[in-house]
């Protein structure tokens, strides 16, 4: 029997970068967006413009989790990413700032989501 010369998961890394490489576009589409006052939220001060795109933390996340996150039964919860771990989140250079605009709960979901996590 002849074997293929790659492994098959390379269609999966493929369509994995696929993914990323798409949700980088529409990241840059909702900034600039966000940068013209869109997705602010109601009933707040005229001035603050919050719910910000996620999708850079998003990466920030996943890209910490493949270097250092070697523990599957210790799953990363919306408690690392608050203002009092700031250990954490100085490892994965998210700052409290963007996390503020954000939502830490919104970052978490969204990976989930997208099928980049487990919830």
């Amino acid at each position: 029997m002849n074997t293929l010369s790659f492994s098959l998961n390379i269609f999966k890394q493929l369509e994995i970068f696929q993914d990323i490489k798409r949700l980088d576009k529409q990241f840059d589409l909702m900034l600039s967006d966000f940068k013209n006052g869109d997705y602010s939220k109601q009933g707040l001060s005229d001035n603050l413009n919050i719910n910000y795109p996620t999708w850079e933390i998003e990466k920030k996340i996943l890209l910490w989790t493949s270097k250092h996150h070697k523990h599957l039964g210790s799953p990363i919860m919306t408690g690392h990413l608050h203002s009092e771990n700031e250990d954490f989140l100085k490892d994965v250079h998210i700052s409290t700032t963007e996390l503020a605009f954000a939502g830490s709960e919104n970052v978490l979901k969204n990976l989930v989501a997208r099928g980049l996590a487990l919830g």
